[in-house]
């Protein structure tokens, strides 16, 4: 039986931590280093809302988001998905389309009125997150120093 709910960050992070750890290696490699310390201290400020999908009882999905106000339409509030992962076993589209429609519900429900998610220009992704009604606005850059 497959789930959705909000996790309590504060309470219960450290049962996302294989998942997270996962997803790292998955994306970077066995040299990814994970930031808990930043991670914690974004929870702690109360800024972070995670959404986990389960299997049962065991979590398999999960989707991070950072909380914070548009810097020019101080009106609107953003979530920024920053992560958003399933486990292999389980990709099939719909879970995380689900996962990313529970989040929207409960973000919209505390005021939230925008989520941001980096595509970072793979054209099937950016098709599939379009299909889940988002739009393309701009393109992110980024240099490492």
């Amino acid at each position: 039986m497959i789930r959705y709910e909000e996790l309590n960050l504060h309470v219960d992070f450290g049962r996302l931590l294989h998942l997270i750890s996962d997803h790292a290696k998955e994306m970077y490699g066995d040299g990814s280093n994970l930031d808990v310390s930043h991670m914690s201290a974004v929870i702690s400020a109360g800024l972070a809302k995670c959404y986990v999908v389960y299997a049962g009882t065991t979590p398999i999905g999960y989707a991070l988001m950072i909380l914070s106000r548009d810097l020019f339409r101080a009106h609107i509030r953003t979530a920024e998905c920053v992560a958003i992962y399933v486990q292999p076993a389980h990709r099939n589209g719909i879970v995380a389309s689900r996962l990313l429609a529970f989040s929207s519900l409960r973000l919209e429900s505390e005021g939230v009125n925008q989520i941001v998610i980096t595509a970072n220009n793979d054209k099937r992704l950016v098709k599939y997150y379009e299909r889940l009604g988002f739009t393309q606005r701009n393109i992110q850059m980024a240099k490492e120093i």
